[in-house]
């Protein structure tokens, strides 16, 4: 049984436990490598093995890296199926919900991901919209959580008098509203701390900051990640490189550049240019 943790998987369970053709042989879940979490459901894994223990069957993990494409999830969960098979499994059944916009918009993510994997994906997310039940949130904030997002703009629905919206029934307590706020914020923050560690170590080219920074330079990476260089201000508006060390509040910071020598290297990259007159 491929199971998410959740309430459309426990109900698909029950359901193959009531039909004598059918013997479940144990619990088939991906999680997510560094988050410890089942990557459909976000359900931690210790309440994982609680409820694989509660219910007396065994659990197959598979590990999946965060933002996965298919193609790496195709392949390890090709793995354990073909490690079940052997075992004498003969089928896997699955009961979450499936819906086929949120499928077409993943599928579409991951593609461009697969194209341009240094790429900054955004998001803006309303939360608290009339009627969002809390399982409606939850399957949000699995979706950001196996997107490649990188950043998100978060903000609850808020009631204009006299609109649509605010005559809806089943309105979103404020309070919590602030909370699912919170909760997107805070993955927010950590998908973004996780795409910008991916940079360390490799040297990226920089668009160097009118914006100030103390004893330093802040320049700009194409994919939009600012990058702290100490020592003197470099000009504004140079096309820099430079070695990323480390991941600080907000940005990266890159080893210190030898202005004079890196212009000359782009001058030496630079394709020749020709100058045309027409007769």
């Amino acid at each position: 049984m491929c199971w998410s943790g959740g309430k459309d998987s426990a109900v698909a369970l029950w359901r193959l436990q009531q039909d004598p053709a059918y013997g479940v042989a144990g619990l088939l879940t991906t999680l997510t490598e560094g988050y410890d979490r089942v990557s459909m459901s976000g359900v931690r894994r210790s309440l994982l093995r609680a409820q694989a223990e509660a219910l007396g069957l065994p659990l197959y993990e598979v590990w999946i890296p965060p933002a996965c494409v298919n193609p790496v999830y195709e392949a390890r969960m090709g793995e354990a199926v073909e490690r079940l098979k052997a075992d004498g499994v003969q089928a896997v059944a699955f009961g979450d919900l499936f819906l086929e916009d949120i499928r077409a918009y993943r599928e579409r993510m991951l593609a461009a991901y697969e194209r341009m994997p240094d790429a900054a994906f955004g998001a803006d997310v309303m939360v608290g919209f009339p009627g969002e039940m809390n399982e409606d949130f939850e399957a949000t904030r699995r979706l950001i959580e196996e997107l490649p997002l990188t950043y998100l703009h978060v903000f609850p629905f808020s009631r204009r008098p006299g609109t649509p919206a605010d005559r809806m029934k089943a309105q979103v307590n404020g309070v919590v509203s602030r909370e699912r706020s919170r909760i997107l914020r805070e993955l927010a923050s950590e998908k973004n701390l996780r795409f910008r560690e991916r940079h360390l170590g490799r040297t990226l080219r920089l668009l160097t900051l009118s914006e100030t920074a103390s004893d330093g330079t802040l320049a700009l990476t194409d994919n939009y990640i600012k990058v702290f260089i100490s020592g003197a201000p470099l000009p504004v508006n140079q096309w820099i490189r430079t070695r990323i060390l480390s991941v600080a509040d907000g940005c990266l910071t890159g080893a210190g550049v030898d202005l004079e020598e890196e212009l000359h290297r782009l001058e030496a990259d630079s394709p020749s240019m020709m100058t045309c007159a027409s007769a």
